[in-house]
C-alpha cells in the first residue's frame, strides 16, 4: 500500500467535503449555534417554572393540643416548615359546612377506627369511602379551589387502650401535581410536629429522648468541591464526545460512498491507479476528521453554554448545581481516546455506507448502529458500573470507564485495565477497516442497481424465485426471529417445580418454537428443504472424528467457561437456578431421559437452526469465518444469561467450523450431542465412583463438590488429540459451492451486460 496515494485521497475527499455547504453547516456550524439557541430558551422557559402555592383546607385545627400549637394566627408555625417553603402553604381553617360534612362523619374518621386500614401518601383507601365518594369528594375540592384536604380527628394525640392510634387524614387528588405537592408538604409539617410532639411528652413524663433516639448517624462525606465536579463531568463528557462522533463519522461516510454513487464518481475513482485498500484508507481518514471535529466542537459548544446556563439561573436565585469548569486535563485525555473511537466508528459507518444504494438508504443503516452503540455508552452511565476485567473486554463501554477513572483522578486504576481496552479497542478497529476494504473489493456490493419494492411483489418473489438454499437475508430472519421467540418465551414462561414440568417446556421450546419455524422457513423458502437444513453427503469418517473432536476439546471448554466465570463472576440470585437444576435432576425418572433432554434433543433443534438453515443461509456471502461466526452468535444470544451466551459462542464457533468443513449438519449434531452428554454425565457422577480405575484416575480428579475435573495429564492429553481433529477438519477438502443460484440469479446471466435489473 502506497501512502503517498493515500494521502492524496484524504486531500481530494476532505476537499469535497469542505465545499459542501451542507456538511459544513451540519459538522461546523450547526454546534456553534444549536447550543446557545437552546441555551438562550431554556433560560426564557426557566422563567415559567415557579414554584406555586398550595391551598390547603384543614379541618379540626380546635382538636390540636395548644401547647406549641401547629397553627399560628391562621398560619402554619414556621418551627414545622423548610425555609423556603414559608411562602408556600396557604391554609384554611373555616368551620364546616354542609358539603363538608357530607363525607366526614365521625363513623369514618374518628380515632377508634382509624388502624383499620390506615391513609397512605394521601390516597383515598379509607373503608367508609366508596369510589363514588371519592369522585365526588375530588369534586368539592376542585369546586373549593383547595388542593389538600387535612382532617385532624377528636382525640388527637391522646391514648386509646394504652396505645397511640391517631390518624391525621391527608385528601388528595394524585393525578394533579399541585395536589401532589400540597399532601407532600403536608406530610413533611405533620411528622416535623409529631417529633416535636414526642419530645414534649417524653419531658413531661421525665423521661429523656436519648432512650428512644440513643444516637446518631453522621454521614462525612470526604470528598472536596473538585472530585464531585470532577464525578460529574467523567460521565457526561465521554457520552457527548461518543455519541457526537457517531453521528459525526456516519454522514461524511454516506456522501463518501453513496453519494458518490448517485453522481457517478464512484467509477472514476476505482479507475485510478490507487489501490481499493488505499482508496479505503484515504476515505477513512476523512471520516476520522470530520468525526472528530464534529465531536470536539460539540463537546466545547455544549460545555460553555451549559456553564453560561448555570451561572444566570444563579445569578436569577435558582437553585442549581455548581459544576464549575471542567478540569483542562479531561480535555486531553478525551482527544486520546476519540482517535481509536474515531477509527472505530469511521470503519463502520463507511462499510456500512458502502452497502447502500442511494443516500437515502444510508440514513436508515443509522438507526441498528445507534441501536447497538447506545446501550453500550449508557452502561457505564449506570451506578454500579464499574471498571473491572470483565467490563474492560466491553467495547466502547470498557473506553468510557478508562475515561471516567482518569477524569476522576484514579490513574492506578484506569492504567491497571488500560491495556485490555486499547486492545479490544484496536482489535475491533482492525476488523472492522478489514470489513470496509472487503466491502470495497466486492463490486456486487459497490455497484447495486436502485430497486423499487413492493410487499406483493416481495411475498410473491419468496415463492417463484426461490433457489435450493436460502439466501443470506431469510437466515439473518430467521436468526432474528429465534430470538424475538426466546425473548417472549422467557417473558411468560413458568419456573419449573418438577422434572415434568421441566420436560414439557424443553419439548414445546425445541420442538415447537425453534425446529417449527425453521422448517417451515425450509419447506416455504427453498426448493430443498433437506438441504436448505444441512442434510448433504459427507465422508463417513467426519462422524466418528466430530465425537473425538468433541470429547478430546472439552477441557478447553471446561477451562475457557471457568475463565468466563472468573471474569463475569455469576450473581446471588443465580443459587435458585442452581438449586432449580438440582431439583429437575433428582425427579427424573432415569438419568437416561436427562441425556435425551439436555443433549439429544437440543443436538437435533438447534443444530437444524443454527448450524442448517441459519449457516447454509449465511454462508451465501461467501466467507466462511463471517458465516461461521455469524451463527454463533445468534446461537449465544439465545441462552439467558450472559455467561452462557458467551460460553456458547465459543463451543457454536466451533461446532459451525465442523459443519462447514464436512459440507453436512451430521457432524455437527455428533459433536453438539457428545459435547452435551459428557458436561451433563459429568455434573452428575462422583469421583468416588470412578477412583477405582487408574485409566479414570489419569484423567480425572476430585473438586470442591466431589466431581470429576480434569487432571493436568489429562487436560493436556485430550488437548491434544483435539488439535488434531481440528487440524483434520480444517484439512479436509471444502465441497463444491454451497452456494448455488436461484432462478432469479440465472435469468440475469443470460441477460446480456447493461440490461437493466
Amino acid at each position: 500500500m502506497k501512502w503517498r496515494n493515500v494521502k492524496l485521497i484524504f486531500h481530494r475527499e476532505l476537499r469535497d467535503q469542505l465545499r459542501d455547504r451542507r456538511t459544513l453547516f451540519t459538522i461546523a456550524v450547526l454546534p456553534l449555534l444549536m447550543y446557545p439557541l437552546l441555551g438562550m430558551a431554556f433560560l426564557q422557559m426557566a422563567n415559567f417554572s415557579k414554584e406555586y402555592p398550595s391551598r390547603i383546607q384543614i379541618v379540626g385545627v380546635e382538636n390540636l393540643p395548644q401547647d406549641g400549637s401547629l397553627i399560628v394566627d391562621n398560619t402554619i408555625n414556621e418551627d414545622f416548615l423548610v425555609p423556603t417553603q414559608r411562602q408556600l402553604v396557604q391554609i384554611q381553617t373555616e368551620a364546616l359546612d354542609k358539603e363538608w360534612l357530607e363525607f366526614l362523619q365521625p363513623d369514618r374518621l374518628d380515632s377508634n377506627s382509624a388502624d383499620k386500614n390506615p391513609n397512605v401518601n394521601g390516597k383515598l383507601i379509607n373503608d367508609g369511602f366508596s369510589s363514588a365518594d371519592q369522585t365526588q369528594l375530588q369534586k368539592v375540592l376542585v369546586r373549593r379551589g383547595v388542593d389538600c384536604l387535612v382532617v385532624v380527628p377528636k382525640g388527637f394525640a391522646q391514648e386509646i387502650d394504652g396505645q397511640l392510634k391517631t390518624q391525621v387524614h391527608i385528601f388528595s387528588r394524585a393525578s394533579n401535581d399541585k395536589s401532589r405537592i400540597a399532601a407532600s408538604r403536608m406530610e413533611s409539617v405533620f411528622g416535623r410536629y409529631r417529633d416535636k410532639l414526642v419530645t414534649a411528652n417524653l419531658r413531661k413524663k421525665e423521661i429523656s429522648s436519648v432512650e428512644i433516639q440513643p444516637f446518631r448517624v453522621a454521614n462525612i462525606d470526604l470528598s472536596t468541591e473538585d472530585s464531585k465536579r470532577a464525578a460529574i463531568w467523567s460521565r457526561v463528557l465521554p457520552f457527548v464526545v461518543f455519541i457526537w462522533a457517531l453521528t459525526g463519522a456516519f454522514y461524511p461516510a454516506i456522501d463518501l460512498c453513496a453519494g458518490e454513487k448517485e453522481r457517478g464518481t464512484l467509477e472514476t475513482l476505482l479507475s485510478s491507479p490507487a489501490t481499493r485498500t488505499e482508496i479505503v484508507w484515504g476515505k477513512l481518514f476523512t471520516v476520522i476528521a470530520f468525526s472528530m471535529g464534529t465531536s470536539l466542537l460539540n463537546l466545547f459548544s455544549m460545555s460553555f453554554t451549559g456553564l453560561f446556563v448555570i451561572n444566570s439561573m444563579a445569578r436569577m436565585g435558582a437553585d442549581t448545581l455548581d459544576l464549575g469548569v471542567p478540569p483542562f486535563y479531561a480535555f486531553g485525555w478525551l482527544v486520546v481516546a476519540l482517535i481509536p473511537l474515531a477509527a472505530l466508528f469511521s470503519a463502520t459507518s463507511l462499510a456500512i455506507a458502502s452497502f447502500a444504494r442511494s443516500s437515502k438508504e444510508g440514513q436508515y443503516y443509522l438507526m441498528p448502529i445507534l441501536m447497538i452503540s447506545l446501550p453500550l455508552m449508557m452502561l457505564p452511565l449506570m451506578p454500579g458500573a464499574e471498571l473491572d476485567l470483565g467490563t474492560s473486554l466491553i467495547p466502547i463501554s470498557g473506553l468510557m470507564l478508562v475515561l471516567r477513572s482518569l477524569i476522576e483522578n484514579r490513574f492506578t486504576e484506569a492504567m491497571q485495565f488500560a491495556a485490555p481496552v486499547l486492545g479490544v479497542t484496536l482489535c475491533c478497529c482492525l476488523l472492522v477497516i478489514q470489513w470496509a476494504v472487503r466491502q470495497f473489493n466486492n463490486e456486487d456490493v459497490l455497484f447495486r442497481d436502485s430497486e423499487r419494492f413492493g410487499i406483493g411483489v416481495f411475498f410473491r418473489s419468496l415463492v417463484r424465485e426461490r433457489g435450493s438454499m436460502p439466501t443470506f437475508l431469510e437466515g439473518v430472519f430467521c436468526g432474528v426471529l429465534l430470538l424475538v421467540i426466546r425473548f417472549f418465551t422467557t417473558l411468560v414462561a413458568k419456573e419449573p417445580g418438577s422434572f415434568h414440568e421441566f420436560a414439557r417446556q424443553t419439548l414445546v421450546l425445541h420442538i415447537g418454537l425453534i425446529m417449527g419455524p425453521v422448517l417451515l422457513m425450509a419447506v416455504v423458502l427453498t426448493t430443498r428443504p433437506l438441504k436448505a437444513l444441512g442434510f448433504s453427503k459427507t465422508r463417513w469418517m467426519t462422524l466418528p472424528m466430530a465425537i473425538l473432536m468433541a470429547v478430546s476439546l472439552h477441557p478447553i471448554v471446561t477451562g475457557f467457561r471457568e475463565l468466563v466465570l472468573k471474569v463475569y463472576p455469576l450473581q446471588a440470585n443465580t443459587a435458585a437456578l442452581e438449586q432449580m437444576m438440582e431439583t429437575i435432576f433428582t425427579g427424573a425418572p432415569h438419568f437416561l431421559f436427562i441425556i435425551l433432554l439436555f443433549a439429544l434433543l437440543p443436538a437435533i433443534s438447534e443444530e437444524l437452526a443454527f448450524r442448517g438453515f441459519i449457516l447454509n443461509g449465511l454462508r451465501q456471502a461467501g466467507d466462511r469465518w463471517t458465516a461461521i461466526l455469524l451463527s454463533s452468535l445468534f446461537f449465544g444470544a439465545t441462552h439467558g444469561l450472559l455467561q452462557q451466551s458467551i460460553i456458547a459462542f465459543f463451543t457454536g464457533t466451533l461446532i459451525g467450523f465442523v459443519s462447514f468443513q464436512a459440507g453436512s449438519i451430521l457432524p455437527a449434531m455428533c459433536y453438539h450431542f457428545s459435547h452435551n452428554a459428557l458436561t451433563v454425565s459429568l455434573s452428575q457422577v462422583r469421583m468416588a465412583d470412578l477412583s477405582g480405575s487408574a485409566f479414570w484416575r489419569f484423567f480425572f480428579q476430585a473438586d470442591a463438590g466431589g466431581h470429576p475435573s480434569y487432571t493436568l495429564g489429562g487436560y493436556f492429553l485430550l488437548s491434544a488429540i483435539g488439535v488434531g481433529a481440528f487440524i483434520w477438519f480444517y484439512r479436509l477438502t471444502e465441497p463444491a459451492s454451497v452456494a448455488e443460484h436461484s432462478p432469479a440469479d440465472d435469468k440475469l446471466a443470460l441477460e446480456p451486460k447493461g440490461s437493466p435489473a
